[in-house]
């Protein structure tokens, strides 16, 4: 699939076949969308190249994205919750794919940029170093920053990164970031403040 420009696209009960990554899998290719409403959607495996989707709307079932291949693709305006994995749901494939994605992002400049997307974004594995982000709001944390443990002595409040940290120390990631989401108006500042205290512990990027 290439070439599209839209507006207002609803995908409904739209599932990406297993298989191996090679030629045959699902292929997004200069695409640009403006408000995007996923339902019981699944692009395990897919290749997204010089894709824009401003304004997404996933429901439980559409959230996770499984074992993508990233390039170029900008993600921006409203987002409700986006799981991005670079491990195959299949134990067959996952290790073939999980060569072929780190591959990849090892021989491109950048994969995603979120820097103006408002929302929930979490990275599970892929490389958040080729992730373009606001530093205001989007903190990057190494493994090597988590692996004494230190942080689990800071007060995480209501923050809902204590999780998303514990994966990165225990699951041998490089590293991952945190989001600070904006549409949580009841846990945003809370946030902001937990990211301010990893910065200042040298736990998470100053920038």
């Amino acid at each position: 699939m290439t070439g599209i420009r839209a507006e207002g696209v609803t995908v409904t009960d739209c599932w990406s076949d297993w298989g191996p990554p090679d030629e045959a899998r699902p292929r997004l290719e200069d695409i640009s969308i403006t408000d995007v409403r996923l339902r019981d959607v699944a692009l395990n495996g897919a290749v997204l190249k010089d894709v824009t989707i401003d304004g997404l709307d996933t429901d439980k079932r559409s959230m996770l994205f499984d074992a993508l291949e990233l390039e170029h693709v900008i993600l921006r305006g409203r987002v409700t919750t986006v799981i991005l994995n670079p491990r195959h749901p299949s134990p067959e494939y996952e290790a073939e794919y999980l060569n072929v994605i780190r591959a990849h992002e090892a021989s491109v400049d950048w994969t995603l940029d979120i820097s103006e997307a408002v929302g929930k974004v979490t990275l599970r594995g892929h490389n958040a170093e080729l992730v373009r982000r606001n530093p205001a709001t989007q903190a990057l944390v190494r493994q090597e920053n988590v692996s004494d443990g230190k942080w689990r002595a800071l007060d995480m409040g209501v923050s809902e990164f204590e999780i998303t940290l514990n994966m990165l120390s225990e699951r041998g990631w490089a590293n991952t970031i945190l989001c600070a989401d904006e549409t949580r108006k009841d846990i945003f500042e809370s946030q902001l403040r937990v990211l301010d205290a990893l910065r200042a512990e040298g736990i998470a990027d100053q920038e």
